[in-house]
């Protein structure tokens, strides 16, 4: 028998995967689909640099010295997002916790919070796919919606008209860079967050994104997968 699921069924999740693993994608589809707001801790970085905020201006400079956020800085930034949710609403997390030290930050705040979330969704995708798949990554500088252009074929945003960019963080160098890091730390992760409960759910992000669309729009993933 499918699994049968409304919008207010659904749980707070964590999401993770490589650089250019398709997350964003994968988000944006299953946040429609589901009803759970997407908080993307890439997107508020970026939005706070955008803004030059006191905080900001702190994230700009460990981002240009590429090492990694100190936890008391990135944890507040990730839990005043967490805050304007409102009472109740379940939400789709990218990027946060990352490392050891932030998965303990983590799971103080969502005792802080009283956060009901149990669930992991994990992209898999080797690095030279991830590489192949960067060189077609374009994002609007002004809303910082991202794009692909193999899959959604445009040049400019949909909703604000301009230019796409290629995003300053997406040279093969430093991609590479951020792939090893994040192979390197999501082990230790997940270890203590499966230690605490989570249960994790491993997709194939090899898929064309096409496809991996298609069947989250027929809910095929869902019960395949059991992401939920």
């Amino acid at each position: 028998m499918l699994r049968v699921y409304t919008k207010s069924k659904m749980e707070s999740t964590l999401l993770y995967g490589p650089p250019a693993s398709g997350k964003t994608t994968l988000a944006q589809i299953l946040t429609k689909e589901t009803g759970l707001v997407y908080i993307s801790v890439g997107q508020i970085v970026r939005e706070e640099i955008r803004k030059k905020s006191t905080n900001g201006l702190l994230l700009k400079k460990y981002l240009d010295d590429v090492v990694e956020y100190p936890v008391d800085l990135i944890s507040k930034v990730v839990e005043n997002r967490l805050k304007k949710l409102k009472s109740g609403e379940s939400f789709l997390l990218d990027g946060f916790p990352k490392y050891y030290n932030e998965a303990k930050a983590f799971l103080d705040i969502k005792e802080k919070h009283k956060l009901n979330i149990n669930n992991i969704i994990l992209i898999e995708v080797p690095l030279p796919q991830v590489i192949s798949r960067v060189k077609n990554r374009r994002i609007c500088l002004n809303c910082l919606r991202q794009y692909s252009i193999e899959v959604d074929g445009i040049s400019r945003c949909s909703k604000c008209e301009i230019l796409l960019s290629k995003r300053e963080d997406d040279s093969i160098d430093f991609l590479i860079r951020r792939y090893t890091d994040y192979k390197k730390s999501i082990g230790k992760t997940l270890k203590i967050l499966g230690s605490n409960n989570f249960k994790t759910t491993k997709i194939d992000g090899e898929k064309h994104t096409l496809e991996i669309l298609h069947l989250i729009k027929n809910g095929s993933l869902i019960v395949k997968y059991n992401l939920f």
